[in-house]
């Protein structure tokens, strides 16, 4: 149960930073496209300025469609679940701690909070990434057994790839590309 919790903690946390970078890019992509609309008219001759609004129309509709595949992720939403579903877990822990393993009334005890935590799991009806569980065995590395600083390196770079290279892409390719082939 342990475990859960921090591994859901770290996915609401993983959820919500997508929900921001998803948030911001199409912010910044949507301003590519403005910037590119108005060097089309203002900045360039006529046969560019086709290329340019050509540029523009399809930028306009990948944003579209990228607005949409984003919003339909709902990272805010599964946030918000993982979360309070590490809160219960942590809850159900705390009601843990209070009983002795030896006595009947403990094990009866016991196994009503299991099925609680199964019930919590289920309710849930979002799950933590093997990254977030990797990213969680790396922070605490010194607690599990093959984890050394390598591994935990590694875990750790995974987990912030997985989360900001997709954004990154978006955000700097297009200044790269109109610098490459447009302005050269």
């Amino acid at each position: 149960m342990w475990i859960t919790k921090h591994c859901r903690y770290i996915a609401s946390d993983r959820l919500r930073k997508k929900h921001f970078l998803s948030i911001y890019t199409i912010s910044i992509l949507s301003i590519y496209v403005i910037i590119l609309s108005l060097l089309g008219k203002y900045g360039f001759s006529s046969r560019d300025a086709n290329l340019y609004e050509l540029l523009s129309i399809t930028s306009a509709i990948s944003i579209l469609v990228l607005s949409l595949a984003e919003g339909g992720k709902n990272y805010n939403v599964s946030s918000e679940r993982l979360f309070s579903s590490g809160n219960q877990i942590r809850d159900l822990l705390d009601e843990l701690k209070k009983y002795k393993v030896d006595s009947e009334n403990s094990i009866s005890a016991i196994e009503n909070l299991s099925k609680q935590y199964s019930h919590i799991l289920k309710e849930c009806g979002e799950n933590h990434e093997t990254t977030d569980y990797h990213f969680f065995k790396a922070q605490r590395a010194a607690e599990f057994k093959g984890m050394n600083l390598f591994y935990s390196l590694c875990f750790r770079v995974k987990y912030h790839l997985n989360i900001y290279w997709f954004y990154c892409a978006l955000i700097f390719s297009p200044p790269f590309f109109f610098w490459k082939f447009v302005l050269l």
